[in-house]
């Protein structure tokens, strides 16, 4: 047999194996050692790496036992125990049944513990019936290595499945996770539809009053045209008489000069606005006597007043910013805006017109509301408790028009103006 054949190598294997364990294989009559080199090294598929001999166990009166041989190899799946006796172990004993019962009680408690196959082989057995000895330990042994193999596959499975069921469920937890998200975002979005609609609602609304300004700015406009030119064509014949009668009747040339002022003056007084003739500068006093209250700045003084009538009053026109009054107004000075204007001319300084409508007192500020009562306003004055002292006498013109005059900033989609000092309130119409 040449050194490089596997069986070779293997049965050298072996005889390390018996030579490092000749004390645990020590009999009488070299039993064990004889059993070793005529059966197990015989069987294929063990090593001698799987073969523990003399194993130690206890049984259930604590006393350590020994059995012959353990084949045991958990990767393998090895877990076989096995006995060689002799009948003279038995019958030899002063007692035999007391013998036979100490060698099945020991078998029981072997199995037991080691939870293991027990092969138990009689001396007679194995000497002269080698080859089913043999086949019977190595079909043992096939059969622990597959079921081994097939407890590994179904673990395997096992692990796989639970693998599975893991990534499952993570993604029925992203998938949830996920419909709550785009729940969330869709009633956001319904939400900013909401607000967008309420918006365009606001802006249809605006520019239908625009348009409804300006028709009648234009209609007013023509109404204005139609009677300049019947006072044109009057005052042309008036002249043209007057000038007859003057070389007819020697007309004094004054009364001439006030025939031809005359429209002048009617076309002046036509398209100077009216707004203009009411207002009145700061300096000046108005004629009309107006009796203030104080404005208190406590919080019961300024409870929300509702307007039972709801409907607004637009009557100015669109006007640039930087705006001041002066003692004697003029047509190129432009005059001031309605509230509904406010929101057009963001940023801008301007003089505000409209009825107040609402007072209300809130985080030691006192708010104006115009036009409408909240949250239906479009335009509110706001006046710090610092600066209240200021504008004493301010809440006694509730339901009536008041001026003021500011930068008018963005205010929780409104216009407001904050009142600082005491010009900023210009009058009371």
């Amino acid at each position: 047999m040449s050194t490089k054949d596997p069986n070779y190598q293997k049965l050298q294997r072996w005889e390390r194996w018996i030579e490092a364990h000749q004390q645990e294989l020590e009999h009488v009559v070299g039993f064990e050692e004889r059993f070793v080199r005529d059966i197990l090294t015989y069987i294929p598929i063990l090593d001698p790496e799987d073969l523990i001999a003399q194993y130690p166990f206890y049984d259930r009166n604590g006393r350590r036992r020994r059995v012959d041989f353990m084949i045991l190899n958990e990767n393998k799946g090895y877990a076989l125990a096995i006995e060689i006796d002799g009948l003279s172990k038995i019958t030899e004993r002063e007692d035999p049944y007391e013998a036979y019962t100490d060698m099945l009680l020991r078998q029981n408690d072997l199995l037991k513990r080691l939870q293991c196959l027990l092969l138990r082989f009689s001396n007679k057995e194995w000497l002269y019936h080698t080859d089913s000895v043999i086949s019977e330990i190595s079909q043992s042994l096939q059969q622990q290595a597959q079921n081994h193999k097939k407890l590994q596959e179904q673990a395997q499975k096992d692990t796989q499945e639970k693998t599975k069921l893991h990534t499952l469920e993570e993604e029925i937890n992203n998938l949830k996770a996920l419909q709550e998200s785009q729940s969330s975002l869709n009633k956001s979005l319904s939400l900013n539809i909401k607000e967008h609609e309420k918006l365009i609602d606001k802006i249809k609304n605006l520019e239908a009053e625009i348009s409804k300004i300006k028709a009648q700015d234009t209609k007013a406009q023509k109404h204005a045209t139609d009677s300049l030119q019947e006072i044109v064509a009057d005052a042309e014949f008036n002249f043209k008489h007057a000038q007859t009668s003057t070389q007819a009747s020697r007309f004094p040339k004054k009364a001439l000069w006030l025939l031809t002022l005359l429209p002048l003056l009617i076309l002046a007084y036509i398209f100077l606005p009216q707004e203009n003739l009411n207002v009145e500068p700061q300096e000046k006093p108005s004629t009309q006597k107006v009796v203030s209250a104080p404005l208190s700045t406590t919080q019961e003084s300024f409870r929300p007043v509702v307007n039972q009538n709801s409907h607004r009053a637009y009557t100015s026109t669109n006007l640039s910013s930087n705006i001041t009054l002066s003692k004697s107004p003029s047509i190129s000075q432009k005059t001031y805006l309605t509230p509904s204007e406010t929101l057009l001319h963001l940023g801008e300084t301007a003089i505000v017109c409209g009825r107040l409508s609402e007072i209300f007192f809130a985080k030691n500020r006192t708010f104006l509301n115009f036009e409408a009562s909240f949250p239906d306003n479009i335009f509110t004055v706001v006046i710090e408790d610092a600066n209240v002292t200021h504008f004493k006498g301010i809440n006694q013109h509730l339901h009536q028009k008041l001026c003021v005059q500011g930068l008018i900033e963005p205010y929780a989609k409104r216009a407001l103006i904050n009142l600082k000092e005491k010009k900023q309130w210009l009058h009371s119409l």
